[in-house]
């Protein structure tokens, strides 16, 4: 008998190596597949960890994304990873002396055989930590590492260049569809932050009343921007006082209330919303550590803080016209989101938008507030008691009441029993009119005691008017020169352009007073005249300006 032998080893390894790739070629082409129709960074980071776990029957992987400003790493995928190793490595600088911030900042694989491999290139790194075997592989897009991928192995494993191809390839198809995803994601983001300034700005149009404002606006950038977020506004006093504070959760407002309640901004602290009140420049936290936590000396605000669960915070400045009024804060908590340049930019702009409505509003109340109190100034404190005459006024300013109105009323004793009641509107609002307008009335009031005659009264003012004021300056009057008899009340009545006083009688009949004398202010020698009535028991006398006939 004659045996024949032949060594086939290098045939299986052959095959061995043909059934591998077809099996590397159908697991990318699942890989194509998954990541194919996906637009959203989460699914495609998601389905990219499932496909190459299952690939290499690696016993973890992991995808992990540069951030905007390119100093950090995030992981956005895992597999299994214990939970408190994915959040130890959740977010860590790029410069770490790990296998996947190395793949990462050179843009070429790591690849680990054995531990030792790892000790070798990792002495720092405690045995335990280390797996048996591990590759990094950097997600390269245009020669530009935007990420990585990761996989671990609890046994040694052998990378052949087929294999480390493989993952080169699936890496690149997930680079290209996360950049795309990232790319539509900047995009929508823009549009809803587009569109959340310009509800924002609607909001903040619709009124001066900026705490109820900033209340809305506050409402609104939660969930969008933020879990919870509050305004903090400097008082003239040189206090702070918590204005607007919204969270997520609206069971959770009272605990985000009371810890600004324990923890008030400081502002001779180096850190916080104090320190971006006295300073001007905004702050940002992308990530809150245990051991920022940890400095808290407060077991009470040590406890708020983690019952929200802070992860990530934001504060700028609320800046107008080159003052800080106060600031806002964005915090994210239970998402788990974190915050970057390009959100502090953001949020700035909105910062921006904000502050200018408050020091608009302030401006707004101080001015309303002066012209009010010099309004209040140039009218009579209440109407005199005259025997036998029930005298009423009312002052009732039309809109928003920023500016000195140019109407005005008077009553005064000019002796012998008499009295004069008077009433006019001075052209035009503002410090000119309350000018005018105090001027016509002090010398009303001088003449009515000399001249007595409401129309030599009127005169003297015309002549004053002209005199003292531009050209474009004129008033319209009334003058009655009240005599008080028994039973009834004699009136001497001068008008001059103004809208005619209305006699109703006790009857219920109307009778109108129309004088045709001119305005004052405009003619040199204005032509005046006056009439006599008498008011009887039930009659009255109604004075009025055109801002009653216009409304």
């Amino acid at each position: 008998a004659i045996n024949l032998f032949r060594d086939i080893t290098g045939q299986k390894e052959v095959e061995r190596g043909a059934q591998r790739k077809a099996a590397q070629m159908s697991h990318l082409y699942a890989i194509t597949a998954a990541l194919a129709g996906a637009t959203d960074v989460a699914v495609i980071a998601e389905a990219l960890a499932e496909q190459t776990l299952t690939a290499f029957d690696a016993s973890r992987g992991a995808v992990v994304l540069r951030s905007q400003d390119g100093t950090t790493l995030e992981t956005v995928a895992w597999r299994g990873h214990e939970p408190g190793v994915i959040e130890r490595w959740r977010r860590f600088p790029l410069d770490t002396d790990t296998p996947i911030g190395d793949a990462v900042l050179r843009n070429e694989p790591v690849i680990m055989p054995d531990r030792d491999a790892w000790i070798a290139r990792y002495p720092g790194l405690e045995r335990e930590q280390i797996p048996a075997a591990a590759a990094s592989i950097p997600l390269d897009i245009g020669n530009r590492a935007i990420g990585g991928l990761t996989l671990s192995f609890d046994e040694p494993r052998e990378f052949t260049a087929e294999d480390v191809g493989f993952m080169l390839g699936a890496a690149r198809q997930g680079a290209q569809a996360l950049e795309r995803a990232r790319s539509e994601e900047i995009r929508r983001r823009a549009e809803e932050r587009l569109a959340l300034l310009a509800r924002a700005g609607g909001l903040l149009a619709e009124s001066l009343d900026y705490p109820k404002t900033l209340t809305a606006v506050t409402n609104l950038v939660v969930p969008q921007l933020a879990d919870w977020a509050s305004v903090e506004i400097l008082e003239p006093d040189g206090s702070v006082r918590s204005l607007a504070v919204a969270h997520v959760d609206p069971e959770k407002v009272a605990f985000a209330k009371e810890f600004r309640r324990r923890r008030p901004p400081d502002l001779s602290a180096a850190t916080g919303v104090g320190h971006v009140i006295t300073s001007g420049r905004a702050e940002l936290v992308p990530e809150i550590t245990e051991e920022m936590i940890a400095g808290i000396d407060d077991p009470e605000v040590k406890g708020l803080v983690l019952e929200l669960r802070l992860r990530s915070v934001m504060i700028v400045p609320l800046a107008a016209r080159g003052r800080t009024l106060g600031a806002m804060t964005f915090v994210w908590a239970e998402s788990g989101n974190t915050y970057t340049s390009a959100d502090l930019a953001f949020a700035q702009t909105l910062a921006a938008r904000i502050a200018l409505v408050i020091d608009n509003a302030r401006l707004f109340r101080d001015r309303d507030h002066i012209a009010r109190a010099l309004q209040q100034s140039l009218l009579p404190p209440e109407p005199p008691a005259i025997e036998g005459v029930d005298l009423a006024a009312r002052y009732r300013p039309s809109g928003e009441g920023i500016d000195v109105g140019g109407d005005f009323y008077d009553a005064f004793d000019i002796g012998d029993g008499e009295w004069t009641v008077a009433l006019g509107d001075v052209c035009g609002k503002g410090p000119d009119a309350a000018a005018l307008m105090g001027m016509v009335r002090h010398t009303i009031r001088a003449a009515a005691i000399r001249e007595r005659a409401p129309a030599r009264v009127l005169a003297t003012v015309n002549a004053a008017v002209a005199r003292q004021t531009s050209e474009d300056q004129f008033c319209t009057a009334v003058a009655a020169r009240l005599r008080p008899q028994e039973g009834q009340v004699i009136v001497w009545i001068c008008v001059a352009g103004h809208p005619p006083p209305v006699v109703l009688r006790g009857d219920g009949s109307l009778h109108w007073i129309r004088g045709a004398g001119a305005l004052l202010g405009v003619f040199d020698d204005a032509q005046l005249a006056e009439d006599e009535l008498r008011l009887t028991p039930g009659d009255t006398l109604i004075l009025y300006t055109d801002g009653v006939t216009e409304e």
